[in-house]
């Protein structure tokens, strides 16, 4: 079953897998001639026999004893001893057995003969060394463990003269018990797992583990584990620690307990590499899991690795790989269940043979660990993935194992005097708490202090001072200071039934103080998000303390923090929306103050770009509302009482807006204030000139509504315009607009309507409709009332002095018209037909042309009317004197005709 090889005879410096020097303090009992301690004692004991053991101690030699426990010697070997001894002496004259004697001997009978004599010839080396290969091929078939099969090695050394024997490569293919006088010789343990790979540091075993990472990114950027792969993993791992990283990324997803109750409802940083066992608490050896998974997989993985290495002190292997995440991140959400992340725990673990293979004789785990939020699922069993070795199969093979233990640990484990350990929940929790806080408060003693009077109300009939000394046990037992922690056991703290009182309080209430770390390092988070200024508030408004006490205050006040931070941020909201309002752009560097003092801008623009108000928050709702009130204050005429920032602006756009609309433009900004006064502006003269009163009563309204009526007066007064302003120019131009429509048109129709266009035109018209019925004026009245009836007036004189048209108004023309009609009816003799004064003019100064020519009367003027009465009267009396008859048919003309036949003369007419 073992190999044997002889390597090259070589001069060799000591094995560094020799076995260590035995402890100078154990008391010693000498097997021939061979100091033993108390264990390697009991081991040789246990392994020949204590009968044989006695014996040996007392130099006699055995007589056929080979222990039963171990198999029975061949018979024809029973008297081998001395018989073979005999014939040595006799055939050669030497004190030893012939070799192959020698091999067919008991392991206690080979032992139990005299030594190797130190000066020996070079064939006397090499036939103790294979004399020693098969004596310790014997030692390995007759034990079962590696401390047994050392328990020999001083005694093979005495009985050989080797120089050096012991172990070497264990946890590898070619681990061996390698010996050395000059030649070497070992024994392989190649093929074989029945040898447990334990208690290594007892064995050469490498104080470095073989630990690896693989590390990958969440879709965040956040660093985490993939992968942790223990090649050798042995009960000399250094201490290890909770987690330290992945702080940000955990503030992404679910974790308070109040608001997430239900362990799968809820992350923790999982250890792929638990920190008992050695694993950091770095990101590299982190990965979020529900608290749901990391309870199994403490349950069906973590405990029996733990039991493995720290209590029975086995070399493992051990495998976690992370694989099938699914991920949902979220940053805009924090400690909120829409951001999750699901995985499964790909674990294999299993006690390394010495050859570094899998020992068929422990057990061996090899499963999934589900972890998915909100869903409970549990472990899924991989079966065999790594088998066990050619021997027999482990009967007592079990996939998953609960097991009650304690971790080998200064506070988990009872000490000499009895002292109970502190429960890992709290520990950790506590140990967390302390490495986070810290980082601000660098006094130890300040913390456990603090530590102290924070969970000393969570307890029973409990001294804070009692307290304060198991707190700072667990703080060194973190550092691995077992000293410290039996200093503090021995000497400050020697009361055994107070510590264990304390050590159970501190287990009876280990959910309300895990909550109560849970809302401790909330508050450490949320310490961290604030800067100088948001701390400086709090020292002042909420804690009267300096700056660099408030996370004291704070961890103090843990229940009601976030309210105190609640009200921090609501009042530098305020204090930043308040600053932007009387356009203080001083800005603190708090993104609170900022918030706010960019809402009220933000909502200061929105009401200027006339939009609604669409956020709830009070910064954004102020600056809308101010605009809008400063729009208001400015639209009733009133002088601004504020100087807000929003305020004055809408004030003095829609002043700027009106201003614009009163020289006729367009805003260059269309924002809500200008436009509104430009809109009313106009709104304001339009109504006016469509003949309506006051509508609005805006200050634009109103204004545009004044300077058209005023325009109108002036207009209508016949002063020139007095003003710039666009309303009332406008009544101006209408009004012109009105007079010179009617004055063109002769129909009484109007082109368009408008105030000031229909009094220009009525009053145009009523001018010279008045003249043309005689009224006498121009009497005191409107511009283009004047001027309707001047132009008729004027009409009737060009008319009179037979002018031809000079203009081409309305009034002037029909008072020209009328005048030649009235003429004209006269001289056909038709009658009168008309009663408007042109006409009858016309019609009366015919006639009395007529009858002055008649009376032979000088001619009294010149008008024409007149003149052709008198002058038609006098041709038709100078041809009818000359007797010659008629040549015109005008009724002057054939009265002067007439006159001189019969001397009658006809009356006119009236």
């Amino acid at each position: 079953m073992f190999a044997k090889f002889q390597p090259k005879a070589e001069v060799k410096t000591e094995s560094p897998h020799a076995a260590p020097p035995l402890n100078a303090t154990e008391q010693k009992e000498t097997v021939s001639g061979v100091p033993l301690s108390a264990k390697e004692m009991m081991l040789l004991q246990k392994s020949i026999g204590n009968m044989a053991v006695q014996r040996m101690l007392q130099g006699s030699l055995p007589k056929n004893k080979v222990p039963e426990a171990k198999g029975k010697q061949p018979e024809s070997l029973s008297t081998m001893p001395s018989k073979a001894e005999s014939e040595m002496q006799t055939n050669e004259g030497q004190d030893e057995l012939m070799e192959e004697a020698v091999q067919s001997l008991s392991i206690e009978d080979i032992l139990a003969m005299q030594p190797s004599d130190s000066k020996r010839s070079r064939e006397e080396m090499e036939r103790d060394i294979r004399l020693a290969q098969s004596t310790v091929d014997k030692v390995m078939a007759e034990c079962g463990t590696l401390d047994e099969i050392g328990a020999y090695f001083p005694l093979l050394q005495l009985r050989f003269g080797l120089k050096q024997i012991g172990f070497k490569d264990l946890g590898t293919p070619t681990a061996q018990v390698a010996m050395e006088i000059n030649p070497k010789g070992a024994c392989l343990f190649t093929g074989n797992n029945n040898y447990a790979l334990n208690k290594g540091d007892s064995h050469g075993m490498p104080d470095k583990q073989d630990v690896k990472f693989k590390t990958g990114k969440s879709s965040t950027g956040h660093a985490w584990a993939k992968e942790m792969t223990a090649g050798l993993l042995g009960p000399n791992h250094p201490q290890g620690f909770g987690p330290t990283d992945q702080r940000a990324l955990m503030r992404y997803l679910p974790t308070n307990r109040k608001k997430h109750p239900g362990l799968e409802n809820r992350y923790i940083r999982g250890h792929l590499l638990n920190d008992s066992l050695g694993g950091p608490g770095l990101e590299q050896n982190l990965f979020p899991i529900t608290e749901r998974a990391n309870k199994d997989h403490e349950q069906f993985v973590e405990s029996q690795v733990k039991k493995w290495v720290n209590q029975s002190g086995y070399f493992v292997y051990y495998h976690v790989e992370v694989k099938n995440i699914n991920e949902s991140l979220n940053t805009a959400y924090t400690d909120d269940d829409r951001n999750y992340v699901d995985a499964d725990l790909h674990c294999e673990a299993y006690v390394l043979s010495v050859n570094g293979g899998r020992s068929k004789l422990t057990h061996y785990v090899n499963c999934v660990i589900k972890s998915k939020h909100g869903a409970v699922q549990g472990p899924q069993d991989l079966g065999v993935a790594t088998a066990a070795g050619p021997d027999d199969a482990d009967a007592s093979h079990k996939k998953f194992i609960t097991n009650n233990w304690v971790e080998l640990s200064v506070t988990k484990n009872k000490g000499e005097k009895g002292f109970d350990p502190v429960i890992e929940e709290v520990a950790d929790g506590i140990m967390e708490f302390y490495k986070e806080v810290t980082r601000i408060i660098p006094k130890e003693q300040t913390i456990i202090s603090m530590l102290s009077q924070l969970v000393e109300p969570k307890l029973k009939s409990i001294k804070p001072m009692n307290l304060g000394f198991v707190l700072k046990a667990i703080v060194l037992d973190s550092k691995g200071d077992a000293k410290g922690i039996s200093q503090i056991q021995n000497s400050n703290f020697g009361n055994v039934a107070a510590w264990n009182h304390i050590t159970n309080e501190l287990s009876k209430k280990k959910d309300e103080i895990a909550d109560m770390f849970d809302q401790l390092t909330h508050v450490i988070d949320e310490y961290d998000k604030l800067n100088a200024a948001e701390i400086e508030w709090l020292s002042q408004n909420k804690y009267s303390c300096y700056a660099k006490l408030v996370i004291n205050k704070m961890l103090e006040h843990y229940p009601i923090v976030d309210d105190h931070i609640t009200e921090m941020k609501k009042k530098l909201y305020e204090s930043g929306w308040q600053a932007a309002r009387v356009n203080n752009n001083n800005l603190l560097v708090s993104d609170d103050y900022q918030e706010g003092h960019q809402d009220y801008l933000d909502g200061f623009i929105r009401a200027e770009s006339r939009n609604d108000c669409n956020i709830d928050k009070e910064g954004f709702k102020k600056g809308h509302q101010d605009y809008l009130d400063g729009l208001a204050c400015a639209q009733a005429g009133n002088v601004a009482p504020f100087n807000y920032q929003a305020y004055e602006a809408a004030h003095n756009e829609y002043n700027d807006g009106l201003d614009k609309a009163r020289q006729g433009l367009n805003p260059e900004n269309q924002n809500k204030a200008r436009k509104a006064a430009h809109d009313e502006y106009e709104a304001g003269w339009q109504d006016a000139d469509g003949s309506q009163n006051y509508l609005q009563n805006t200050a634009a309204y109103k204004a545009g509504h004044d300077d058209y009526m005023t325009g109108l007066t002036d207009v209508r007064s016949g002063v020139p315009a007095q003003r710039a302003d666009y309303a009332y120019n406008r009544a101006f131009e209408e009004y012109d607009e009105g007079r010179f429509d009617v004055a063109d048109n002769w129909e009484d129709a109007r082109l368009r309507d408008g105030r000031a266009y229909e009094a220009g035109f009525n009053d145009y018209q009523s001018g010279w409709t008045d003249a043309r019925n005689g009224v006498n004026g121009p009497p005191m009245g409107h511009h283009a009332y004047k001027l309707g009836f001047i132009d008729y007036e004027s009409g009737l004189e060009d008319a009179q002095g037979s002018l031809a048209k000079q203009i081409s108004t309305s009034a002037y023309e029909a008072a020209y018209d009328d005048y030649n009609n009235g003429f004209e009816d006269a001289q056909s003799d038709n009658g009168q037909n008309d009663n408007t004064a042109a006409y009858i003019t016309g019609f009366n100064e015919y006639f009395d042309g007529l009858n002055d020519a008649s009376n032979q009367l000088v001619y009294q003027n010149g008008n024409a009317a007149y003149m052709a009465g008198y002058l038609e009267y006098e041709d038709g009396k100078s041809r009818a004197e000359m007797d010659r008859e008629p040549d015109n048919d005008t009724f002057a003309y054939m009265e002067g005709y007439n006159s001189v036949d019969n001397s009658v003369k006809k009356q006119k007419t009236q």
